[in-house]
């Protein structure tokens, strides 16, 4: 009965997510570099998977994403009161990078976020997580700058 207990409690334990900031030490993890800025070269729509849970944030999402439409005024005509829309961000507009978090969960795996703050237009002071437009690694859940989206900006 005892060993049952141990083993009960060793698998609650390891089916728990964790999450750790790396923003000091991404390790080669990814090309973004922590404080610098960022121009989009394409449109991109700030998507929250969860309209009403403020606490997952939002995502910067391509054109096209989830079955949306590719062209911009075709997507701004189609999209005015979905909930998971929060904006678009045109090219020229400016991201800065603020955080790198590992997350991991047994069930899930390992995944690498980097998050930036948006530093110009109507969106400006929102944090965004950039992974859907940077190119992710798997199986090791890295994350790199896709110069098709984003634009390295001088420091």
């Amino acid at each position: 009965m005892r060993f049952l207990l141990s083993l009960f409690a060793s698998v609650i334990l390891c089916s728990c997510e964790s999450t750790r900031d790396v923003t000091q030490h991404p390790g080669a993890k990814t090309d973004f570099v922590p404080s610098r800025s960022y121009a989009l070269k394409e449109p991109v729509f700030i998507y929250r998977v969860e309209p009403n849970e403020q606490k997952k944030g939002a995502s910067l999402a391509p054109l096209g994403y989830a079955g949306t439409p590719r062209d911009v005024e075709q997507f701004r005509a189609s999209t005015p009161r979905d909930p998971q829309v929060l904006g678009v961000l045109m090219p020229g507009d400016i991201v800065k990078v603020t955080q790198f978090l590992e997350e991991s969960s047994l069930s899930l795996g390992t995944f690498f976020k980097v998050f930036a703050r948006i530093e110009s237009g109507p969106h400006k002071g929102t944090v965004v997580d950039l992974n859907l437009i940077s190119k992710e690694k798997r199986p090791t859940a890295q994350a790199h700058v896709d110069p098709a989206y984003l634009q390295p900006l001088e420091p």
